[in-house]
């Protein structure tokens, strides 16, 4: 059941990521911007979803009022701390999949890297793997606190 959950958490939020995505794509075109830069954008979005997915579907079981915790997650972890403790950074979701973009995207400026990455080093694999870690982390937290209200 973990699984699914985490699964289908995922499914929607990567359905809003490609939203997101096209709507991106869409307004690249308009403006006639380079395609290079907008397509592996994509793989910012999806890799975002499936990190957030696997953090805020076993935070919905286990907090009475998640959103206020994923709210706190995002905008005070993310947006603050990450950029003033390097350590907290390496574990930003959005650092970790911004890292897979920047590694896919034809050029990522430094003096942009700096305050997107901070200290993340661009990189797919990397990326993929810390993405992966997270969902296994949620999937095994979300299969003890439901293994812990059947016991109950």
């Amino acid at each position: 059941f973990s699984a699914a959950a985490i699964g289908g958490g995922a499914a929607t939020a990567i359905t809003i990521g490609i939203a997101a995505w096209v709507m991106t794509l869409l307004g690249a075109l308009a403006g006639g911007i380079d395609m290079s830069h907008v397509l592996p954008g994509l793989a910012l979005f999806v890799a975002a979803a499936i990190g957030y997915a696997a953090i805020f579907v076993p935070l919905g079981y286990l907090a009475p009022r998640s959103l206020l915790f994923g709210l706190g997650y995002v905008v005070v972890l993310e947006s603050v701390v990450a950029a003033l403790i390097d350590g907290v950074a390496q574990i930003s979701i959005w650092r970790i999949a911004t890292s897979i973009y920047a590694d896919l995207a034809p050029s990522f400026p430094d003096d942009l890297a700096e305050v997107a990455l901070g200290p993340v080093v661009p990189g797919v694999g990397g990326g993929v793997i810390k993405i992966g870690v997270v969902l296994v982390l949620g999937w095994a937290v979300l299969t003890w606190a439901l293994r812990q209200r059947d016991a109950i």
